[in-house]
């Protein structure tokens, strides 16, 4: 307290007020001096008088700087992916040591978020500070987000299993603590787990099944619609792994109607996609795939090129798919190995255009790329597509001789 009674008394003597205009009729000279030499302590009322008396607030009194501005100003830059701006701001300021208050955490929080998104690794330092802050002032909402943070930098790393041990240890000290969890908090928890369950190898589809109702009830009887047209699209899509194609196209419908009756553009585009490679994988319907590309509202992304290729390789116009599926690459997004394989498949089906087209020897380039590039991921319903693409290739006589047709 020594040091809050030597403010006071810089701050009385700096407004050239005595002490028993300061110590007024709430308290004597006496106790006033004896708490600017930092002998008593000062009861919440008796601090409350004095920074009435020296019309200050408890923040300047403690010399410290007012942050609410400055983040203000971040959030504005975060919202224009100002990122290097951002960092360029706040690294002198957090270099220093600050008080544990929620906006400096925020700040942490944020310069994590633009590190995360430029690759520099003060990304970690910044949000093991912003977690430490947030725990210790007890908002533990902002430290499960903070969590959530950790987690996602791990599901970036294709860390699947240290992710979801995150998603685990956020889960128990909600539990422990039995913390009124923020809806929206609970369902990205929820979803991330999800998504993370499905990533694990040998995974039990029932139990993610199960989880995946129970957050779509969650989010219906709280009435916080956060990702719902994404869950109804990965109950469709799981329903499809497991032949269950009633299921697919009840949820598929559902995730529709949702996207639809809430304006959601990019949603309905990408229940057209899903429907594209519904008929380019399982019904074999390839105009109708091809009908859905062509209504699919973003032609320049590059899913719109893979199902569009394979649709045109199934109608056998082998030169025009190969054009498609080279201008296929990877989003820099795309983490989760479901995903991933749904892009690492087009190497399948351009060795299988090449093979149709006699053009063998490219085809066999290809191979080592697209056994590499499934190698680590778990099971998925590519695997036998890709043991059947390279068994026709294996298959192909020395001489090069005989046709190929699309299976």
């Amino acid at each position: 307290m020594e040091e809050l009674g030597e403010r006071i008394r810089e701050i009385r003597k700096k407004k050239r007020l005595t002490l028993q205009q300061v110590a007024g009729d709430h308290l004597s000279k006496g106790m006033l001096s004896l708490i600017e030499n930092g002998k008593a302590n000062p009861s919440f009322e008796t601090l409350d008088h004095i920074l009435n008396k020296l019309e200050i607030n408890l923040q300047e009194l403690l010399g410290e700087k007012d942050w609410k501005p400055i983040v203000l100003e971040m959030e504005e830059l975060k919202s224009r992916n100002q990122h290097t701006k951002i960092l360029t701001n706040l690294a002198p300021l957090l270099e220093k040591e600050h008080s544990s208050s929620y906006e400096v955490a925020r700040l942490y929080f944020i310069a994590a978020s633009s590190a995360s998104t430029l690759n520099d690794d003060r990304a970690s330092y910044y949000i093991n500070r912003a977690i430490k802050i947030f725990y210790n002032l007890r908002l533990y909402n902002y430290w499960g987000k903070a969590m959530l943070f950790v987690s996602m930098e791990h599901f970036k790393r294709f860390e699947y299993e240290e992710s979801l041990q995150i998603i685990k240890s956020i889960q128990k000290v909600f539990e422990e603590k039995k913390i009124h969890i923020e809806e929206l908090t609970q369902l990205e928890v929820n979803y991330l787990e999800i998504m993370l369950l499905f990533a694990q190898p040998d995974s039990d589809q029932v139990f993610i099944r199960k989880k995946l109702m129970e957050v779509i009830d969650y989010s219906k009887k709280n009435q916080v619609y956060y990702k719902t047209a994404d869950l109804y699209r990965l109950v469709a899509l799981q329903s499809l792994w497991n032949k269950d194609e009633v299921s697919f196209h009840t949820y598929l419908d559902k995730s529709e109607k949702f996207a639809e009756a809430t304006d959601d553009r990019l949603q309905h585009s990408y229940t057209l996609i899903v429907r594209a490679f519904y008929h380019n994988e399982y019904s074999k319907d390839y105009k109708k795939a091809l009908h859905y590309c062509e209504e699919f509202n973003k032609p320049d992304e590059s899913i719109y090129n893979l199902e569009t290729g394979k649709a045109l390789f199934g109608l056998e116009a082998f030169n025009l798919s190969l054009d498609y599926l080279n201008k296929v690459t990877i989003p820099p997004n795309i983490y989760h190995p479901f995903d991933l394989a749904t892009y690492y498949i087009v190497d399948a089906y351009k060795i299988r255009c090449l093979v149709s087209l006699n053009r063998f020897d490219e085809a066999k380039e290809i191979i080592p790329k697209m056994k590499i590039n499934f190698y680590n991921l778990p099971n998925n319903p590519f695997d036998s597509f890709i043991v059947e693409t390279e068994n026709i290739v294996n298959a192909i006589s020395k001489d090069n001789k005989g046709d190929f047709k699309p299976v």
